[in-house]
């Protein structure tokens, strides 16, 4: 009986192995076959350089509708397509196999990005591609530190850079006339998803007569949380300046200089706090008012919602 159950148990891990090695090499045909889709589209321009970036977003786009994901996660795909073929094609061949995940292979990919030199992206490429089958059961910050030293016996300029760009993460803002405003910068992975799965999420929440398109949805989407940033931020620091005034006055220094000081600081505290309750009561109403309206609409085929 104990043997019988053994062997059943064994039969069962054998097939999640094979499974799981199955998921694998799905996942990674799925970047083979967007990247022949992609040389297609290229072709189709001739082949030249600066149509490149035109056919990543026009492959992104059929992507991005044929798996109903958004736009930026099917980029994401026609990108580790790319470097999957162009630059650890070794890597792939492991990832084709079954032998690693997609999570590994793009973690890969992000330790060996700042590596500029062709030769050297090829050696690192046979290299990592060589030693993934000891790191299975490593951890992801095992794994990446072991790329790391791998990237680094062949090109510390590359680490340096690495380490460098993370430093200099940066959002830029700058008015570009009529307007509107440029948005620019590098934020970590994570955090940049984030943002776009809740500027996503901000953008749908409008009403469905909307004239915007998705993207000037995206685009306004964070315009009244900014809005009430700004408003209680300037509070806080108004009953800052009101509270270190005070604490002046008990001590006895320049008492009406820092009477009047507070007294001012107070007023502007509650002159921003009342602006920011007007300003969510407003919007907050208007959009109470929206969704009871589409409510009420009746249903063009006469179905009861």
């Amino acid at each position: 009986m104990f043997e019988e159950s053994q062997t059943a148990a064994r039969s069962i891990v054998d097939r999640i192995a094979e499974a799981r090695s199955c998921e694998n090499q799905a996942a990674a045909q799925i970047l083979i076959d967007v990247h022949s889709v992609f040389r297609i589209r290229l072709r189709e321009h001739g082949e030249c350089a600066q149509w490149a970036a035109d056919t990543t977003d026009a492959v992104a786009a059929e992507i991005s509708a044929a798996l109903n994901i958004s736009a930026g996660l099917a980029a994401d795909y026609v990108f580790h397509a790319r470097c999957l073929h162009e630059d650890l094609p070794a890597v792939g061949a492991v990832f084709a196999a079954g032998d690693i995940d997609y999570a590994t292979f793009k973690l890969v990919r992000s330790r060996t990005s700042l590596i500029e030199d062709d030769d050297v992206m090829a050696a690192v490429d046979a290299a990592v591609a060589a030693a993934l089958g000891r790191w299975h059961r490593m951890s992801r910050w095992q794994l990446r530190a072991r790329v790391d030293r791998i990237v680094a016996r062949h090109d510390r300029d590359a680490v340096r850079r690495r380490d460098r760009k993370r430093r200099d993460r940066i959002i830029e803002i700058w008015d570009s006339g009529d307007g509107l405003a440029e948005i620019r910068g590098f934020l970590c992975n994570i955090d940049a998803h984030l943002l776009e799965e809740r500027l996503d999420a901000l953008a749908a929440t409008v009403c469905s007569d909307d004239l915007r398109t998705p993207a000037a949805r995206r685009a306004d989407a964070n315009r009244h949380r900014r809005a009430v940033s700004v408003l209680v931020v300037a509070a806080v620091v108004s009953d800052a300046v009101e509270g270190i005034s005070l604490l002046r006055v008990l001590d006895h220094r320049n008492v009406e200089q820092n009477a009047s000081r507070a007294k001012n600081a107070a007023l502007t505290k509650f002159a921003l706090l009342g602006a920011c309750t007007g300003y969510l009561a407003k919007f907050g109403i208007a959009r109470t008012w929206t969704r009871r309206r589409e409510a009420k609409r009746p249903n063009p085929r006469g179905a009861v919602a």
